[in-house]
């Protein structure tokens, strides 16, 4: 966590901690001289920075919201790195709980948490269709036939929902059901950047 915003991920350049993962993109664009997405019309790269921002700032606080608060945390012990809870059998129950109070506290401030449950479903069916939309239009990516970098917020997004939250997950499973496309996306965007995810993450022992 960085120290200036306290927030997850940055990244330190030259001794700066730069945080958020757009404006960590940005630094690095701007100090080694690399074009944003140059193989994208103007009309392109508005509806990639479009849809970006609804995976950023709505999306994710309906994931956070079903993670943390509608699901308690419930992925906790299975998606975290394992020497986590060598400590003391108490530790997964401790990160749930104030993990979960950190995030109720913050959606709250942030305006999701005040919603009913099923509020925050509906925000989050009407981001996934949006996307569906995009995707299932004869797209491979959100703008086209080659992925730009606003494909990895959505891909962060959908790879939250469909590999992290538990098996009977109210948004995992309607994702599978009713959106094929998007499951379809989010296996493109692994194959081409993280083909060796199951090899790289945490594994449960029992």
């Amino acid at each position: 966590m960085s120290i200036d915003k306290h927030k997850s991920p940055w990244i330190t350049v030259n001794g700066q901690d730069i945080s958020d993962s757009q404006l960590a993109i940005q630094h690095l664009q701007k100090l080694f001289n690399i074009k944003s997405n140059p193989h994208l019309s103007s009309e392109q790269r508005g509806r990639a920075r479009a849809v970006r921002i609804m995976a950023d700032d709505h999306l994710y606080f309906v994931n956070l919201m079903e993670s943390y608060v509608h699901d308690s945390g419930r992925h906790v012990p299975t998606h975290y790195s394992p020497n986590l809870f060598q400590m003391d059998p108490f530790t997964p129950i401790m990160l749930k709980t104030v993990v979960k109070k950190y995030c109720r506290d913050a959606l709250k401030a942030q305006g999701m948490g005040r919603h009913s449950k099923e509020e925050v479903r509906a925000f989050g069916r009407n981001c996934l269709e949006s996307l569906a939309l995009i995707i299932d239009n004869g797209n491979k990516f959100i703008a086209g036939d080659q992925p730009c970098e606003e494909d990895c917020a959505v891909f962060g997004q959908l790879v939250w929902m469909l590999y992290n939250f538990p098996e009977d997950n109210y948004f995992k499973d309607y994702t599978k059901k009713n959106f094929k496309c998007l499951v379809d996306y989010t296996e493109r965007m692994k194959e081409l950047y993280w083909k060796d995810r199951e090899a790289k993450c945490y594994k449960t022992t029992n």
